[in-house]
């Protein structure tokens, strides 16, 4: 086999084409987006399936793009994505001109410390601009477009999945998108859903995903390969027909029969067998004997046997095989140094041309790249290699030499990357001082800096993807170095908030990790080292295994992935774990159960566990660890409505750590005293006890302000903000949403930054609905934000989403309730996957509520229906959770349809029911303040019971405001405040 000689036959037409074809002709019709999941084993040929109709398939009406590899770097970037579909469909800029624009003009809302990574934080949150151009196009032009990402296995289960499949709903007008890749291999009895599928038809702009499954060709197709590879007329008698049973319509299989015909003539299973035997033991269509797999063993195994060979081109592939990585010209001339050119070749240019000719090499789609097939690796690791390599010095040499090259390469790419990236930030920093709005070079120079930040974002994540390569060799070579190198970098990743490169390694490593999903997905010559380093990593290095554990547990539930992390916790060998390990283990847990629907309540008990371990502890961290844990479980107080348990855990947790505070406390303890008081001024804000929430975040905003720990002092003012809108303070609110806008804004904290706009967006709607009017427009900026807010929290912090759908149902309800009912019935969905308890209950009560405003208004039986199907719902979920506000809105919802069924039927054994609901919801509205939504509301929701009350008959009236009376004299604290509201019912007579 060589590059230039090896078989080029021409492509058979698939079936599964027209299952393709069947979807694209919906989209035509109907105008709305789908998705196709071309699902397939590795070899049967999906990605030349699909850059064939990629390339033979666009007409006048439909327009294909070149197909995307997921796990490119540069497209990770999404602007880069978008400008690569804009430049397809719009060479000359008409529909895409806006989105054009904004990518070469510096952002004007950011006027101070703009930098690189302001910009790419820019660049990524404008992609509601490439939609609405997207969609101009589409309808203006009448056309459909298909968009096809490759290899979608690789990115399963990580982040980047997010990103991607928000950026596919945000089209949903005429796109069909066609994820190619490997199905999820599924752990018998784990219950696990293939994440891509999820994400595209979750309920909230979900878009429907039909799976296709492409196997080898059939029997006529195979036959058709073999003609066109012009052999077929060197076969005689039966060959030919033994060859399509042999290769079983296999399209790998087959490209490497033809070179073996080509380059070593018929095998002898074809002449050794009858026709007869071998329709019998490996019919076409059915299971194989076991004799027939014995023959079609040795055949496979004979079509690999040239490549024990040490020539150029078979070695070449070989260390393909070995290194599994995307390979560019420059890693593959030097993997290949030691090794002459092969006669006819004339440089290391032409040699990667004719590599890229061969079959099995793929080229990627971005063309600097290259792997070698995954399907020829596994069929090597299988069938050659054991006899190749069976003492394994040879691929250990080739991960050696790997290991080196990418580590060579990453040093030299950062050498080149600071200085660029100090000199862009200087250029910046000058510029937007000057702003030379008159200058007519102005703008070309602009362009010039917005385009350099794209490209060196892209040289950034080439150095990260270098980087997570040479730890992956690392890995490979030296598991004790590996290991360790990996929980360093993952550490400090961590620390720089590098969320992206903290799904890179696990994207590269996960199949090592323990549990790791993707680690039976393929069955190449790194499987036999995850059987060793597991083995290694259970029996003698236990301590490394909870350490990887907690690793990848913490990054699962940071994912929003509880279920997989509670799986994964649960294999961990605690008795190897120190008593740090026991500690996170505890608090991992707890957090994993409190975000995992049914299993809450368990959580509580994990913390407890981590309080009482670290008070037995005599260590000197041992006053950190308690009030680590007090903290921790304050947090599921908080979240689960027990906000006095909360408070107290938070006074414990600040106490022992302040008792131990002196002027040399290490920065670690500074910090934790600041999370601390952080944490405990969001629930005194919420309570009602505006002053002392103040206080507490205000003093942690100094201690991190002067720690220079931007991101966290940016949280603070997001809390100290939320406590001034508790406590109805809308001005002040928002100053201080704007400086942890500030902070956070162009350091690739987007997750964070859809809190802060989703919080601005609610503070601009409560104070309009006040009077008070912020920015000039504070309704159609609230709609604004809340939209950003809904893009950034999908693709970058889910567990802000259900918030910001609550706080979207809200704003646009107000305007549009149907579609206020949308976003909180999605926000409902979404709650209750994650666990959320306040905004489940919030969603599921506003969405109630809102039906019944639309119920009264117009009578619809719809609206009704949408309450009564909620009602139990509701109900276990107040059974769950003590968020006494919300159940006391539910009653009081209850009572106004009980009134109201009394009118309709005159029925008065309704009454004393409504009359309950009334006196026990007003009871837990009046518990707490809860913001907005407790004490707060009590004004307006008495004036809602005055006009529902005022239309029974006086004498019942009379009665009621009696037994209302009675009973709540002896509420105990709330009894002045229920009274005192109670007096504002009495009307005079007449």
């Amino acid at each position: 086999m060589n590059g230039h000689t090896a078989a080029e036959a021409k492509y058979i037409k698939r079936a599964e084409e027209d299952d393709i074809n069947r979807q694209l002709s919906s989209v035509r019709a109907d105008r709305l987006s789908r998705g196709v999941l071309l699902y397939g084993p590795g070899g049967v040929g999906k990605t030349s399936l699909v850059r064939q109709m990629a390339r033979d398939s666009s007409d006048d009406d439909t327009i294909w793009l070149d197909p995307i590899d997921v796990d490119d770097p540069e497209c990770w970037l999404l602007s880069n994505l978008e400008r690569r579909v804009a430049n397809r469909l719009d060479p000359d800029n008409v529909y895409f001109a806006e989105y054009q624009q904004q990518l070469s003009q510096l952002p004007s809302s950011i006027r101070s410390d703009i930098s690189h990574e302001t910009i790419v934080s820019y660049l990524g949150r404008i992609k509601e601009v490439f939609a609405a151009c997207y969609r101009e196009y589409v309808t203006a032009q009448n056309k459909t477009v298909v968009i096809v990402f490759d290899t979608v296995e690789t990115i399963r289960g990580s982040n980047l999945l997010l990103t991607l499949t928000q950026w596919m709903k945000a089209l949903p007008t005429a796109t069909l998108f066609i994820l190619s890749g490997r199905p999820l291999v599924i752990d018998q009895g784990q219950g696990q859903q293939d994440q891509i599928e999820a994400e595209l038809n979750s309920r909230y702009q979900g878009i429907p995903v039909t799976t296709v499954e492409v196997g080898g060709f059939t029997r006529d197709a195979t036959r058709q390969y073999i003609g066109n590879s012009g052999l077929s007329t060197d076969l005689i008698g039966q060959e030919e027909n033994k060859l399509v049973l042999l290769s079983q319509g296999h399209p790998l299989w087959l490209a490497f029969m033809i070179d073996y015909l080509r380059d070593e003539g018929v095998p002898p299973e074809a002449t050794s067998y009858s026709l007869e035997y071998l329709e019998r033991h490996l019919p076409f269509d059915r299971e194989m004997t076991a004799d027939g797999r014995q023959v079609h063993e040795a055949f496979l195994r004979r079509l690999v046997a040239p490549y024990r060979e040490t020539d150029f081109w078979h070695e070449a592939i070989k260390r393909l095989a070995v290194v599994r990585q995307p390979v560019a010209k420059t890693v593959w001339q030097q993997l290949m140094s030691d090794r002459a050119l092969p006669k006819g070749v004339l440089s290391i240019d032409q040699a990667w041309q004719e590599l890229l000719a061969t079959p099995w090499i793929r080229p990627r789609g971005n063309h600097r790249y290259l792997t070698l097939h995954d399907a020829v690796a596994e069929e090597f690791a299988q069938r050659l290699f054991p006899l190749h390599d069976q003492d394994q010095r040879w691929r250990h040499g080739i991960w050696q030499k790997a290991l080196d090259i990418y580590r060579d390469l990453a040093a030299q790419a950062e050498a080149e990357v600071e200085p660029m990236l100090a000199a862009l930030d200087d250029e910046l920093g000058r510029f937007d001082t000057a702003r030379p709005d008159k200058d007519p070079a102005a703008a070309h120079i602009e362009r010039d800096l917005m385009a350099r930040s794209a490209q060196l974002d892209t040289r950034m994540r080439e150095l990260d993807q270098l980087k997570a390569a040479s730890l992956y060799y690392l890995f490979l070579t030296d598991y004790e170095r590996g290991c360790d190198q990996l929980l360093g970098t993952f550490a400090e990743a961590e620390r720089q908030h590098d969320s992206f490169f903290q799904d890179l390694l696990v994207l590269y490593l996960e199949r090592f990790l323990p549990g790791g999903s993707h680690s039976e997905a393929f069955n190449d010559v790194i499987r036999a080292k995850l059987v060793d380093f597991r083995n290694w990593l259970a029996n003698d290095r236990p301590e490394l295994y909870v350490a990887l554990g907690i690793m990848v547990a913490k990054h699962l539930v940071e994912a929003s992935q509880s279920d997989d992390a509670l799986r994964f916790l649960a294999r961990l060998p605690d008795a190897a774990a120190n008593v740090k390990q026991r500690h996170d283990l505890y608090l991992l847990r707890g957090n994993a159960c409190l975000r995992t629907p049914g299993r809450v309540k368990e959580g509580l008990d994990h913390f407890t566990h981590a309080i009482n371990h670290a008070e037995s502890l005599n260590t000197p961290d041992r006053h950190k660890l308690i009030a680590e844990a007090y903290k921790e479980r304050g947090f599921y107080h908080r979240n689960t409505g027990q906000w006095g348990e909360a408070d107290l855990s938070y006074r414990h947790a600040w106490e022992t750590i302040a008792k131990a505070r002196s002027a040399d406390s290490p920065a670690e303890e500074r910090d934790e005293m600041a999370s601390i008081q952080t944490n405990w001024a969001y629930i005194k804000g919420l309570d009602g006890s505006y002053r002392d929430g103040l206080e507490l975040v205000e003093s942690a905003i100094t201690i991190r302000h002067r720690m220079d720990m931007l991101a966290d002092e940016g949280m603070s003012w997001s809390v100290c903000g939320e406590v001034y809108r508790y406590a109805r303070r809308f001005e002040k609110a928002w100053a201080a949403y704007a400086e942890a806008e500030q902070l956070l804004q162009g350091r690739r904290y987007w997750g964070r930054l859809g809190f802060i706009y989703q919080e601005q967006a609610i503070c601009l709607f409560q104070a309009s609905q006040d009077g008070i009017k912020i920015t000039p427009n504070p309704i159609g900026d609230a709609r604004e934000l809340i939209t950003k807010a809904l893009d950034l929290c999908r693709a970058h912090s889910i567990r802000g989403y259900p918030s910001a759908l609550n706080r979207a149902g809200r704003i646009m309800g107000a305007a549009n309730p149907d579609a206020g009912l949308k976003y909180l019935e999605d926000g409902i969905s979404e709650a209750q996957r994650l666990s959320d308890g306040w905004f489940w209950f919030a969603n599921l009560v506003e969405y109630a509520e809102l039906s019944y405003v639309l119920w009264r208004r117009t009578r619809q039986p719809e609206y009704r229906a949408n309450i009564t199907a909620r009602s139990e719902q509701i109900g276990q979920v107040a059974e769950d959770y003590s968020f006494p506000d919300l159940r006391g809105r539910w009653s009081l919802l209850q009572g106004h349809l009980a009134v109201h069924d009394y009118l309709d039927s005159a029925d008065a054994s309704i009454l004393d029911g409504a009359l309950d609901h009334y006196e026990s919801g007003f009871a837990n509205l009046a518990e707490r303040h809860v913001a907005s939504s407790g004490a707060a509301s009590l004004k307006g929701e008495f004036s809602t019971f005055q006009s529902i009350l005022g239309q029974l008959p006086a004498n019942i009236q009379v009665a009621w405001q009696a037994k209302l009376r009675s009973a709540w004299a002896a509420a105990g604290d709330v009894s002045t405040v229920l009274l005192a509201r109670l007096e504002e019912l009495y009307r005079p007579a007449g």
